[in-house]
C-alpha cells in the first residue's frame, strides 16, 4: 500500500467519525428536547356562563300553563306543568382563564420549544461561564420570581437563566393567552309537583307570534322564558290581550308523551 491510498483511508475514517459524532449530537438534541417537562401557569378563573340541562318526567295534571312577568314594556313568559314529577338538573360552568406564563424542568428548560436553535447557545454559554447557568437551574431558579425576559436574542439580561443545560425555569407571558375552561359537571335529581319547562331554541323549539314583537330567549328566575319585547305601550295605546306559542318538545325529554297534547294545538297566552 503507498502513501496516497494510506492518506486516502485515514481521510475516510476521520469522514466517517465526522459523520458519526454529527449524528450523535443530533440524537443527543433530540432526546434533550424530548426529555423536557412543561407546566403551564394560569390566572384567576372567570365564570362567564353556566350551562343547565335539564329532564323530567312522571304525571301531568293539566296542560301547559303559561306564566307571564311583565318588564317595562316587555313580556316575560315561561311553561309551567304540574303532577307528580321527578326533575334532574345538570349544571356545568364555563370559565375563562389567562395563561400567563410556564414552568419547564428538564433538558434544556429555558430553551423555547419554537427557538431549539437556542440549545447550542447555552451549551456555549456553560462553557464560557463555567456551567454556572446550570447549577442555576438546579438549585436557585425554583427560588425565583418567573422570568419576563424576552429570551437569548431580545432581551440578553434574561441569556443567564435561560441556559441552564439541564434543570428548572420558570416564564412569564408578555401577552397572557385567553383558554376557555369548562367546570365538573353537578346533577340534582327531585322529586316536584310542578317545574318550568327548560325552553329555548335548541333543543326545544318554540314559536310565539306577536304582531310587532321580537321574540328571544333567556334565563328568569332560574328558568327559561320568551322575552316578547315591546308588547305592552306606554302611550296609552291598545296592548295585545293574548298571543300564542307552538311547542315542538325533543323525543329524549321524559315528559314527551305527557306533552303530545300541547304540541298538537297552540298554547293560548293571556298578556
Amino acid at each position: 500500500m503507498n502513501l496516497d491510498d494510506m492518506e486516502k483511508m485515514l481521510m475516510q475514517k476521520q469522514t466517517s467519525a465526522g459523520a458519526l459524532r454529527a449524528a450523535a449530537l443530533a440524537a443527543a438534541a433530540l432526546v434533550c428536547a424530548a426529555g423536557c417537562f412543561s407546566v403551564p401557569s394560569h390566572g384567576a378563573s372567570r365564570k362567564i356562563r353556566e350551562i343547565r340541562k335539564e329532564n323530567a318526567s312522571g304525571m301531568l295534571d293539566a296542560r301547559v300553563e303559561p306564566v307571564v312577568d311583565r318588564v317595562g314594556r316587555d313580556a316575560l313568559v315561561r311553561f309551567r306543568v304540574s303532577g307528580t314529577l321527578t326533575n334532574s338538573c345538570e349544571t356545568s360552568a364555563v370559565y375563562e382563564r389567562d395563561r400567563i406564563g410556564t414552568a419547564r424542568f428538564g433538558f434544556f428548560p429555558g430553551v423555547r420549544p419554537e427557538e431549539a436553535q437556542c440549545a447550542f447557545l447555552a451549551c456555549w454559554y456553560n462553557v464560557c461561564m463555567l456551567g454556572t447557568p446550570t447549577l442555576n437551574g438546579l438549585l436557585a431558579e425554583w427560588f425565583r420570581p418567573p422570568d419576563e425576559s424576552d429570551g437569548f436574542t431580545a432581551a440578553p439580561k434574561g441569556v443567564f437563566r435561560r441556559s441552564a443545560i439541564f434543570g428548572y425555569y420558570s416564564e412569564k407571558s408578555r401577552t397572557p393567552r385567553k383558554e376557555t375552561v369548562h367546570g365538573e359537571p353537578a346533577s340534582v335529581v327531585k322529586t316536584v309537583d310542578s317545574l318550568f319547562l327548560p325552553v329555548g331554541p335548541q333543543p326545544w323549539q318554540i314559536s310565539v307570534s306577536v304582531s310587532g314583537a321580537d321574540a328571544s330567549y333567556e334565563n328568569f328566575e332560574g328558568a327559561g322564558c320568551v322575552r316578547l319585547a315591546g308588547v305592552y305601550r306606554d302611550d296609552g295605546g291598545a296592548s295585545p290581550e293574548s298571543c300564542r306559542a307552538t311547542l315542538s318538545v325533543p323525543s329524549s325529554y321524559g315528559l314527551k308523551a305527557e306533552l303530545a297534547d300541547d304540541e298538537k294545538e297552540p298554547v293560548e297566552i293571556r298578556l
